[in-house]
């Protein structure tokens, strides 16, 4: 699954933690989908939740859209 390309990653990697978290926790699914909205091609919550991500092809627009959360911006090599 992990060598299957980036973009079809959506369809075959799902952290199973989300399906108990977000439904107790709607903001993490709501962050997830934003994520997407701004054109993310993967978006997923790490680990057990300490983190919502999402990984971009370009950079993208954030100005503002995360203000009240720590944000990182940076390249993954």
């Amino acid at each position: 699954q992990l060598l299957a390309p980036i973009e079809a990653w959506h369809e075959t990697i799902h952290n199973d933690f989300e399906d108990s978290l977000f439904p107790a926790y709607p903001v993490l699914a709501n962050l997830k989908a934003k994520l997407y909205d701004l054109g993310a091609v993967y978006a997923s919550m790490s680990g057990s939740g300490s983190t919502v991500y999402g990984l971009f092809n370009a950079p993208p627009a954030l100005e503002n859209q995360f203000a009240e959360y720590r944000v990182w911006e940076g390249k993954l090599y």
